[in-house]
């Protein structure tokens, strides 16, 4: 599969952390990673030659110079450092061209960096398999708006009708740009994952497999839910202003409700 076309689909929601200025180097052949299932818990073990001087953290790259995934590095055996991987850092794992051991300053600043070549872990991913979660991998869920109170209809004036009838127009908008956001967010997520199980670099189980594959599935339906939730939601306010407008017939014309009506799809 073609790198740049990977590094585009996953940088979308990534957390990326672009490096400075530091002492880069290459794992030796002394030097070794390991990646182990340990009581149903993933863990990447890193035996380096030497330890420079800094915090060590575990940095799961994407692309040549940014930060898909990171987590404190913690001693363990054999003067090894190592870190648990939870679903994001296994998903990160497989599309990564490297890993990185990062050894920072006070202020978080890498002051040397040993760069770990995918060669070195590649054959070891399917050790990372009890971190994947049911969920469908490299899908990041775009921030849902929240809805506005409706007001008490016995006693509401025109302000508080006429605020309502203006958040709850702005809450539509933005749900309509959050299906938007969310259908796109599903699209690009499940074209990168039927891209690496076709050509065979999915290291998980079938039953993984089988159940990520259900969990995209579940995906689309959520985005029709969105919708469907939406257009509830604005005959529940059409309702409710009508009901208003009859009880208060003198100041009727004053509130506007009126929902721009295009499809998310």
């Amino acid at each position: 599969m073609n790198h740049t076309f990977r590094c585009l689909l996953i940088a979308v929601g990534a957390a990326s952390v672009a490096f400075g200025q530091v002492n880069n180097r290459s794992l030796t052949s002394a030097e070794s990673v390991e990646i182990q299932a340990r009581n149903g818990q993933p863990v990447v073990s890193v035996s380096l030659d030497n330890y420079p001087s800094g915090t060590p953290e575990l940095r799961i790259l994407q692309g040549e110079d940014f930060v898909a995934w990171q987590a404190p590095l913690q001693s363990g055996a054999q003067a090894s450092l190592q870190a648990p991987l939870d679903s994001a850092g296994a998903n990160a794992l497989v599309l990564a061209p490297a890993i990185a051991v990062a050894f920072t300053d006070d202020e978080g600043e890498a002051a040397t960096v040993v760069r770990v070549p995918r060669s070195a872990f590649v054959d070891q991913l399917a050790a990372a398999e009890p971190a994947v979660s049911d969920q469908a991998p490299f899908f990041e869920s775009p921030e849902q708006p929240a809805k506005p109170e409706r007001p008490d209809p016995q006693s509401a004036d025109l302000d508080a009708v006429q605020a309502y009838a203006a958040d709850i127009r702005a809450w539509d908008a933005a749900t309509l740009t959050y299906a938007h956001r969310f259908a796109a967010a599903h699209s690009r997520a499940h074209a990168l994952w039927l891209d690496l199980h076709t050509a065979g670099e999915i290291p998980w189980s079938e039953e993984v497999v089988s159940e990520q594959r259900a969990a995209f599935a579940e995906l689309a339906d959520e985005h029709e839910t969105i919708m469907e939730r939406r257009a509830a939601v604005q005959q529940e306010a059409r309702e409710f202003v009508n009901a208003w407008r009859e009880q208060n017939p003198d100041v009727a014309g004053q509130v506007n409700l009126t929902f721009v009506n295009l499809s998310a799809t």
